[in-house]
């Protein structure tokens, strides 16, 4: 309640599983016209916030808005105090509901973030472009897929398998998972503009492309996308999960 009475502007800063009971727990505390967004918003943002503000969501909010990607990665360098930013994006891309307040929304976040930001058509999409939710899959998959659903592994054997890192040692296995999984996204867009042809996903791009267009001149080596992974300095230094 504290942190959200009286403001202009709420972003909601988690994973998307957490937005429907955030949203449930904040909405009575929202002021009227509000900006209501995500900053990670690919996993049907704007769907889970009418789900849970409901019938009011209409007149509580003034603007709802999602980005399409977090502004940059940040290392712990101090717990609770100091953290090491890595990978910012060259640009981030918002989409509003309404769509007509896209271009202030914009402005807004350039504002907060310091990074340029320009405006997407829909939600759609960001829920067609999901990041994370396809990446980490494939890549775990590839290190571990032989996993029988009970042992573990030893910090040795994932060495042994390269598998330290998230991207540093993206692997070729990994890559063609990754695609594997990417084209059923691309897939759905086709169907999608095939019905609706004026629907606009010209933003809904491969991973490939969509990596490339968001770090720039931090991908060293586009020539696949096991090298798009392994070259973007702005991967650099995410490692695996370890007990």
């Amino acid at each position: 309640a504290e942190a959200v009475a009286n403001s202009d502007v709420v972003i909601v800063a988690a994973p998307a599983n957490a937005h429907p009971d955030i949203l449930r727990k904040v909405s009575p505390y929202l002021e009227d016209g509000v900006a209501l967004g995500a900053l990670f918003a690919q996993g049907g943002f704007d769907m889970a916030a009418t789900n849970a503000l409901g019938k009011n969501i209409n007149s509580k909010i003034g603007t709802l808005f999602g980005l399409q990607n977090i502004p940059w990665i940040c290392k712990i360098k101090k717990y609770g105090s100091e953290a090491r930013i890595i990978g910012p994006k060259r640009c981030l891309y918002v989409a509003t509901y309404p769509v007509e307040d896209k271009c202030n929304m914009a402005l807004k976040i350039e504002s907060m973030f310091d990074i340029p930001c320009e405006t997407l058509p829909n939600f759609l999409c960001l829920t067609l472009t999901p990041s994370n939710q396809i990446i980490h899959p494939a890549r775990y998959y590839g290190i571990f897929r032989d996993w029988d659903g009970e042992k573990s592994y030893s910090v040795e054997e994932v060495e042994r398998r390269n598998g330290m890192t998230l991207y540093d040692n993206f692997d070729e296995y990994s890559a063609e998972v990754l695609t594997a999984i990417d084209n059923e996204l691309q897939q759905i867009k086709g169907a999608l503009c095939k019905r609706f042809p004026q629907l606009d996903l010209s933003h809904v791009m491969p991973i490939a492309k969509r990596i490339v267009t968001q770090y720039g001149s931090d991908v060293k080596d586009t020539s696949s996308l096991k090298s798009i992974f392994c070259s973007n300095v702005g991967y650099k230094g995410c490692s695996t999960p370890m007990k």
